[in-house]
């Protein structure tokens, strides 16, 4: 018999899935970024959207293109100001993020804005159902 849901546990499993996210993506770990949604996920921005982990894995590699093994500057993702609604075994999260890169010795804000996510638990824990980038302007 599991033991019933713990939403202090939920809530770090959650930060720590959605800031792996940032780190895989930032080393172009695609698949395994990609990894990180249900089989149905969907992820969306000013960049293009998809569903599904086929649909997504082609788009985060064309976006990504470069992106940990050199041939692309190094980049960054800071993630902060989570707030995570738990309802069950789905969860809402909203976070701000900051992306620095580094390119010929100086560090450059290349982007910012919040992550819109839904979440579900699923057998292997918590993945992401939906995220949603949303850019200032």
């Amino acid at each position: 018999m599991s033991s019933p849901p713990n939403p202090a546990e939920d809530r770090e499993a959650i930060r720590a899935l959605l800031s792996l996210y940032g780190r895989l993506w930032d080393q172009g770990a695609v698949r395994e970024v990609v990894a990180l949604f249900t089989a149905d996920g969907e992820w969306r921005s000013k960049l293009g959207s998809a569903t599904g982990p086929v649909e997504i894995e082609a788009l985060l590699a064309r976006i990504g293109r470069g992106r940990g093994n050199g041939e692309a500057p190094a980049r960054r993702h800071f993630v902060a100001n989570f707030t995570i609604d738990l309802a069950g075994d789905v969860a809402m999260a909203e976070s701000d993020f900051l992306v620095v890169q580094h390119d010929g010795g100086a560090f450059t804000i290349v982007s910012m804005g919040s992550y819109r996510d839904r979440l579900a638990r699923q057998q292997e824990g918590w993945r992401i159902l939906q995220r949603v980038i949303v850019h200032p302007g």
